[in-house]
């Protein structure tokens, strides 16, 4: 019996041990919501959008993450009550045209 329970015991351990090496490793970037980053004022990230400095946002009730061109890496603000976001495809009247590489 204390075999059974030791062989149980044992099996347990080895899936706890692979679960966390699976949770470990999963990459950060692959889910926007994961997103951990520096702490940047509303003004600031208003400001990299306006001079193209962000590669990607997503933007969740209040928050909003994303990652800025460079080597600034990832960042969070948050939106006050009665914020409006409008969202612009590029070519859009009031929007630039895209700069050819």
């Amino acid at each position: 019996m204390w075999g059974t329970i030791r062989n149980f015991a044992l099996w347990a351990i080895i899936v706890l041990l692979l679960l966390a090496l699976f949770t470990l490793f999963q990459s950060p970037g692959s889910d926007p919501r994961l997103i951990t980053g520096k702490d940047v004022p509303l003004s600031e990230f208003l400001e990299a959008m306006e001079y193209d400095q962000v590669r990607r946002v997503t933007i969740e009730a209040k928050a909003i993450s994303g990652m800025f061109i460079g080597e600034r890496g990832n960042f969070r603000t948050y939106a006050p009550n009665g914020l409006r976001i409008t969202v612009r495809r590029p070519g859009d009247e009031g929007f630039p045209k895209p700069k050819p590489f």
